[in-house]
């Protein structure tokens, strides 16, 4: 994932400041380093975005993205219990 696409997403998600957090600025400096940006989606409901570098994490960030039992942007079906 490009860091456009993840601010857009965060954006979407009603964090317009993730761009301005530490989280994101330590995230940017680990990407020089040839890791990779992804969002990550569990069955158990933690999303959030990492930073990798092959199968290894080194960074996990913005664990605000909604869970399963929250309800997703422009859904104006009621959250799950």
């Amino acid at each position: 994932m490009q860091p456009g696409e993840a601010l857009a997403f965060a954006d979407q998600l009603g964090m317009p400041e993730l761009a301005k957090s530490a989280e994101w600025a330590q995230a940017m400096a680990l990407l020089g380093t040839g890791a990779d940006l992804r969002r990550v989606r569990c069955e158990s409901g933690n999303n959030f975005f990492a930073v990798f570098r092959g199968t290894s994490l080194l960074l996990k960030f913005g664990s605000m993205l909604y869970n399963q039992t929250s309800t997703p942007p422009n859904n104006s079906s009621k959250p799950t219990p």
